[in-house]
């Protein structure tokens, strides 16, 4: 039998040396898949907004170590990348893909995609 393993939310705040202790006993029985949010900010409740700066949305990209460790779980077969939301960012009482303005959710997830 086979699973598929779904980690939602990776993001520029993961640190890799924490995913690879974590997968370490499961990287070769079955990949990974990350649920990826291509910007976040400091809407995480998990990340001290001592951290952040007030607005500012990061890139994962901007997270160099995660992003070389990735390429090469990728390389390897152990990581598969999905999308999952833009920023998520909430907007009063909607998380970002419940709000009503479908244009523009359609382009920060075309956006969002193309970037990862």
């Amino acid at each position: 039998m086979k699973l598929v393993i779904r980690d939602d939310d990776l993001s520029y705040y993961a640190d890799p040396r924490y995913l690879d202790q974590l997968y370490s006993e499961i990287w070769d029985k079955s990949p990974i898949h990350f649920a990826t949010v291509p910007n976040i900010g400091p809407v995480m409740g998990a990340i001290p907004i001592k951290q952040t700066k007030i607005n500012k949305y990061y890139k994962i990209s901007e997270n160099k170590k995660l992003v070389d460790f990735l390429k090469q779980k990728i390389k390897e077969g152990r990581v598969v990348i999905w999308q999952h939301g833009y920023s998520h960012k909430n907007y009063g009482n909607k998380f970002e893909l419940e709000r009503k303005d479908f244009n523009q959710i359609y382009k920060e997830l075309k956006e969002g995609k193309e970037y990862l």
